[in-house]
């Protein structure tokens, strides 16, 4: 039967399945490399599921979930009105799901260091991408005992970003 083929056309090499039932490939371990031994993929049998790129591992399927590897992820929706990004617990409890932002400098943190920022940005009437609003957490005071911490709003006013809520240990001040 011609049902599976493997076969090479002069350019390209392939492995046609046009019977019924699934292409199945059975293995304990099966690893997808470019053609000069880069990993591309690996799947490891009742374990982790991994995505390379340029043989550098980039997402990692875990017990919890997934972890993913770079500085930044995009998450892009050509299709959708309002792309949404959710972090949702299931768990039958009172916790809700949580965005954590942790900064590890490798050292000691020092005061004014940001923890981390959520930008909203969007394109101006000449579609220049423009920065409308950020929200940051960072650091007021890091000696032990004394640590405090200040929470910036920031609203862009006549073209310029300007700080619109500062809030800062028991101290709050509007812009």
């Amino acid at each position: 039967s011609q049902d599976l083929q493997i076969y090479h056309d002069g350019s390209n090499s392939y492995i046609d399945d046009t019977g019924d039932g699934d292409l199945r490939i059975r293995s304990n371990f099966l690893q997808i490399e470019k053609y000069t031994g880069e990993t591309m993929a690996t799947f490891n049998d009742d374990n982790a599921v991994s995505l390379y790129f340029n043989n550098v591992k980039k997402l990692e399927t875990t017990s919890t979930g997934i972890t993913v590897t770079g500085d930044s992820s995009t998450f892009t929706s050509a299709t959708g009105s309002r792309p949404l990004v959710q972090i949702v617990s299931t768990a039958n409890d009172t916790d809700g799901g949580y965005l954590l932002f942790t900064k590890d400098r490798g050292q000691a943190p020092v005061d004014g260091d940001t923890l981390g920022s959520i930008e909203f940005k969007g394109e101006d009437a000449g579609q220049n991408l423009t920065l409308y609003s950020k929200i940051t957490g960072d650091i007021h005071e890091t000696a032990e005992g004394d640590e405090s911490g200040e929470l910036n709003f920031y609203v862009a006013n006549n073209g310029t970003l300007q700080t619109g809520l500062f809030m800062k240990g028991d101290k709050t001040t509007a812009g």
